[in-house]
């Protein structure tokens, strides 16, 4: 029996993305038992990064953090749904346009993937400061009443909201399998990028080599936050009128090219036509998209 080319070329994007998604998943649920296994080899002389340099190549840690920043790996339904769509847009693809259809349906999904993400780690990262000071504030009525930092950190921890606490679950595994808790904290600010994740960690570190007050430390730290808060207010507000012009010329091509295909579609009807009027298309698509990307960077450096 002789497979269609296009049924093959279906079964072999439906099979790459399925495998790229169970790949990623495996990945999600072994991360608790990898720590059972750090253990282990510490004892036998082997450090965690050294450990993780020989598990899994760089590319792959990458990937795996990148979607621990956006909340993705803890929620395999998100992975089920691009499998899902991704399968559906090559199949569609496929029929429609053949080969060429499917490169171009998988460079439009790892875009779509791309800004999904990249969405996704923007709002991540808003929620954790939003529920960093609350979550340093229980450690500092905690220790009030004469627990320990480290006992106060995971009350906090366990008593948190997602997304800090699936976050900074990795800081109570840690705990449990007696490592330090302050390397653990330091590698989620690593990992989520977050300058207050780090200031924390550094007052950890010279409180326990230097003394002194850690609740006047983390006080201070809450102090700083909100202050930040109320500048990135205060700036939003002031850029308003930027920010509404960007989004006007972002928008204005796009839809003065709808208004004319709406109002007259004859008059776009002589540039498809000509041999050279996709290109024209494709090239105005591009700088379109160009353009869009570049106003995006320019919005978020202000920001």
């Amino acid at each position: 029996m002789v497979i269609p080319d296009k049924l093959l070329y279906i079964i072999v994007a439906g099979a790459s993305m399925l495998g790229s998604s169970i790949l990623l998943l495996i990945l999600s649920r072994r991360e608790a038992e990898r720590e059972a296994v750090i253990r282990r080899l510490d004892e036998e002389g082997l450090s965690d990064r050294e450990f993780g340099q020989k598990r899994y190549p760089f590319w792959l840690r990458w990937v795996y953090h990148t979607l621990q920043r956006a909340g993705v790996v803890n929620r395999p339904v998100h992975l089920a749904l691009v499998v899902v769509i991704s399968i559906l847009v090559g199949v569609v693809s496929v029929r429609v346009k053949g080969v060429i259809g499917l490169l171009t349906a998988s460079v439009l999904l790892a875009a779509g993937f791309y800004l999904f993400v990249i969405w996704r780690i923007a709002r991540h990262t808003k929620m954790l400061r939003q529920q960093l000071p609350a979550f340093i504030d229980q450690i500092i009525r905690t220790m009030s009443v004469g627990r320990s930092f480290d006992n106060a950190l995971l009350e906090a921890i366990e008593t948190s909201p997602p997304p800090l606490s699936e976050a900074l679950k990795g800081v109570a595994v840690e705990h449990s399998l007696g490592g330090d808790v302050t390397q653990a904290l330091g590698e989620a600010a690593k990992i989520y990028g977050m300058k207050e994740l780090h200031l924390l960690t550094l007052a950890l570190r010279i409180n326990q080599r230097y003394g002194g007050s850690i609740k006047a430390m983390l006080e201070n730290i809450i102090a700083l936050i909100r202050q930040r808060e109320q500048a990135e207010r205060e700036l939003r507000a002031l850029t308003g009128e930027t920010r509404l012009s960007a989004w006007v010329l972002g928008a204005m091509p796009s839809a003065m090219a709808g208004y004319m295909m709406v109002v007259n579609p004859s008059y776009l009807g002589y540039l498809l036509k000509d041999p050279d009027g996709p290109a024209i298309i494709y090239t105005a698509l591009g700088l379109q998209a160009t353009g869009i990307l570049i106003l995006w960077r320019m919005m978020r450096a202000v920001r």
